[in-house]
């Protein structure tokens, strides 16, 4: 498996909506933000028996047709295989994401 894994997500809402939903999901996730400005978030997941931990970096971008782009990569902190953890992290973090989207638009 590779040290690092990626997603490109598309939302029909405006990048300020998103991104707010971005950081309750990541709270919700009970992942460390460790960076944080207007457009981009780096958080740690923590340690599990899989791994030392991982870095998650999300994007969030206007689209220039409207909407947003989110484009996330969850790289291992130790190792060189990440044994499914990164896939496994942008997994969760997009289902939750979607399901607060979801949430904010009804």
């Amino acid at each position: 498996m590779p040290a690092v894994a990626s997603v490109s997500l598309s939302y029909a809402t405006g990048p300020v909506v998103v991104f707010e939903a971005l950081l309750r999901t990541l709270k919700a996730l009970r992942w460390t933000v460790r960076e944080r400005t207007e457009r981009r978030v780096v958080v740690r997941s923590g340690f599990s028996i899989r791994s030392w931990g991982e870095e998650i970096t999300v994007d969030v971008l206007a689209r220039p047709s409207g909407g947003t782009r989110v484009k996330a990569e969850s790289r291992i902190l130790v190792g060189l295989w990440d044994w499914g953890k990164n896939r496994s992290n942008l997994a969760r973090l997009t289902k939750a994401l979607d399901t607060e989207i979801a949430r904010v638009r009804h």
